[in-house]
């Protein structure tokens, strides 16, 4: 418990816009999902990338939205040197390698493919959103540190709801 309180969050998927999906050859996304969680203070979501997903964060309320970006290499790593340009509230906005900004509620930044991400709670809790290409777990993140998605899990019943790497065993 004390891990997910510093590393982790729990997203559920507020609304799926369909199961059309957007095919590559690493995988294959839902065409849009809205997502909300909580970040508690200094609560982050691990620093990761997509090889598909596009997203745009909102800061839907509360604190500061902390955010950390980092373009990839040639070789998928995280790139320290080149300045990271994305659009903050519709406008195009360049950031420092590792750079360390603040989303304030209502303000919201659109990631693409191949950008390294962080977020934490700042100052306090904070409400935020994410509209985006629903994430295909198995084939769409890429994280700077090895991050397990999901625990082991000794089934003794069917599941009642399904997580999405449950699918192709179940449906």
């Amino acid at each position: 418990m004390i891990e997910f309180l510093t590393i982790n969050t729990d997203i559920p998927t507020a609304v799926s816009m369909g199961w059309r999906a957007v095919a590559s050859e690493r995988c294959s996304c839902t065409i849009c999902a809205e997502n909300l969680f909580f970040l508690e203070v200094d609560q982050s979501v691990p620093s990761h990338t997509h090889y598909v997903k596009i997203e745009d964060v909102i800061n839907r309320g509360g604190g500061l939205l902390g955010v950390e970006l980092f373009n990839s290499k040639e070789d998928g790593t995280p790139d320290d040197s080149s300045s990271v340009i994305l659009s903050k509230d519709g406008e195009k906005v360049e950031f420092a390698p590792g750079e360390h900004f603040y989303l304030k509620p209502g303000e919201s930044i659109t990631l693409v493919p191949g950008v390294y991400h962080k977020f934490w709670g700042s100052n306090e809790k904070v409400l935020v959103g994410e509209v985006s290409l629903a994430n295909d777990d198995v084939n769409d993140n890429v994280f700077v540190e090895e991050v397990g998605r999901f625990p082991d899990i000794e089934e003794d019943e069917e599941p009642y709801h399904l997580l999405i790497t449950d699918y192709d065993s179940f449906i």
